[in-house]
């Protein structure tokens, strides 16, 4: 019998700076947001897109509770 794991959640962060890359997203947040107590390894930025409008987005993919966490709060970057 195989047991299938589960995937964790992926969160959309809008209208991110241009200066926020995958690479460096997961310390700036956690730097950034001390009040949400997350540790390092609870956020992997998975990729960056456009909008038409021009504006930057950024998928994170989050564990369970740190996403409980963050969308009760907001993030500052």
């Amino acid at each position: 019998m195989n047991i299938q794991k589960r995937r964790n959640p992926r969160v959309i962060v809008y209208n991110v700076p241009d200066a926020l890359t995958t690479e460096n997203a997961e310390a700036i947040i956690l730097a950034q947001n001390p009040d949400l107590k997350l540790q390092e390894g609870d956020i992997q930025a998975n990729y960056t897109f456009k909008t038409r409008r021009k504006t930057t987005n950024l998928v994170i993919e989050v564990l369970p509770h740190a996403r409980r966490q963050m969308l009760h709060n907001t993030i500052k970057l």
